[in-house]
């Protein structure tokens, strides 16, 4: 199955790099031009915290937003990326299967939950 025009409006929306005010930046790039189904596409995830320290995850597009793979796939937890109208990207945490017992729900990297803007032309991550 493959992707139709609205689908992959939404997937290029997502793509390029973000900033949140503490520092983090978050980088979608595309790592596979080839998309095979509706569910999902190869983009890493990369989020670098004010440190350098990085991570790269895959991702997937679920309900016009951006579901990380943060943990085990299929079992969680995931960080869930929602675009605004005005250009923002909302993070947001699933818990895992087994992350109820965490207070950081098994993404320590990805609190405090604030807003992503999308970086100026020619900023570096």
């Amino acid at each position: 199955m493959s992707l139709g025009a609205d689908d992959r409006t939404t997937v290029m929306a997502f793509l390029g790099l973000w900033l949140d005010p503490s520092g983090r930046s978050l980088s979608i790039e595309r790592r596979d031009p080839v998309v095979r189904d509706r569910s999902s596409f190869d983009v890493t995830v990369r989020v670098t915290g004010p440190d350098g320290h990085g991570e790269d995850f895959l991702a997937r597009l679920h309900d016009g937003g951006l579901v990380v793979e943060a943990g085990v796939v299929g079992l969680g937890p995931t960080y869930r990326l929602t675009r605004t109208a005005d250009d923002r990207l909302v993070p947001e945490v699933g818990m895992g299967l087994y992350d109820d017992f965490e207070e950081d729900l098994g993404v320590p990297w990805a609190f405090p939950l604030e807003p992503y803007r999308r970086a100026p032309n020619g900023a570096e991550r």
